[in-house]
């Protein structure tokens, strides 16, 4: 459970439609005129596994549902598996990532436009990072700035690409790396990974990201937070020395009878994250445990305190 709570102002449980024992996690949000868009991965019992998109209300219940993935096939997305949907934007359009996991080796990273209720609006375009990347990638962090797509492509080190639409593709240009001390933080927590889109705000950059790290039960998935400058070459300025964002006492309670993935204990896994600058308030939604999802607002400058400088590696 948290032992602090850092700013934490609330927290809840996302209902999302989901089948008779079925799983709906890893959320991501968006506003728009229409209100808090949700997207988010849903399994059902009989192991179907689908993208749907919903609307929140004040409350985060949710609106009827819809099947995202089976839109975005129907305009000529030939994709079989869909996992972990984020949200970010490039000028004034609004952008869903999403995976396809361990599906085929390499996976694939996909980007598509969608309208303000969260409807695709193109075939999926392919990222492609031209000098290379690993087999399976799943956390690229997606961000706008002066109206071209940039993505962290790593933390450590943090490594950043500039994208630029190429037909059908999305090619990925390294333009930045910085060496930074991270190898501490990791030994303890796991390696860091990207999470939710990141967010700019005046001169700093917010990164909600994960990290795991094997344990008797199993791996265990947590949340933290990370800075960086919001202009090139985007170096990083401040990280939480441990953990931000664990799960509750009443959050561990939700897990499923059956895992979808056994190798996972517990599991805090950011997707999305939305800032309003005006009450410095910061919304995180989240996946529990491979099975439900969850919401949280936190106060950003008692977060931010909780950060430590970066040191730069020689």
């Amino acid at each position: 459970m948290e032992r602090s709570d850092h700013g934490l102002l609330r927290r809840g449980v996302i209902d999302l439609p989901v089948d008779a024992d079925g799983y709906a996690f890893n959320p991501t949000v968006f506003r728009s005129t229409a209100g808090l868009v949700c997207l988010y991965r849903h399994v059902g019992a009989d192991g179907v596994r689908t993208l749907r998109r919903c609307l929140l209300d004040e409350a985060f219940r949710a609106s009827t549902y819809e099947i995202w993935s089976d839109e975005v096939r129907n305009l000529g997305g030939n994709v079989r598996w869909y996992a972990d949907p984020r949200a970010t934007r490039r000028r004034s359009d609004i952008y869903i990532s999403f995976n396809t996991g361990h599906s085929e080796c390499p996976n694939q990273i996909y980007l598509v436009r969608v309208d303000g209720l969260g409807v695709p609006q193109t075939p999926p375009l392919r990222l492609v990072k031209r000098d290379g990347r690993r087999n399976f990638e799943k956390n690229w962090g997606f961000f706008d700035y002066l109206g071209d797509i940039y993505a962290i492509y790593s933390i450590a080190p943090f490594v950043v690409l500039r994208l630029r639409f190429s037909g059908h593709e999305i090619l990925g240009d390294t333009v930045a790396v910085h060496h930074w001390e991270a190898d501490s933080l990791q030994r303890s927590y796991g390696p860091l990974h990207g999470g939710a889109a990141p967010i700019l705000i005046g001169d700093r950059g917010f990164l909600v990201a994960q990290s795991n790290v094997a344990g008797a039960a199993g791996q265990t998935y947590r949340g933290t937070l990370l800075t960086f400058e919001a202009v090139p070459p985007f170096r990083p300025i401040a990280v939480a020395p441990r953990p931000l964002f664990t799960l509750a006492d009443e959050e561990l309670a939700l897990r499923p009878g059956k895992l979808l993935n056994p190798a996972v204990d517990t599991c805090f896994y950011p997707c999305g994250a939305l800032a309003d600058p005006d009450d410095h308030r910061l919304l995180i939604t989240y996946g529990i445990n491979d099975f439900r999802s969850g919401i949280r607002h936190y106060d950003l400058a008692r977060l931010s305190k909780a950060l430590v400088p970066v040191v730069r590696a020689p």
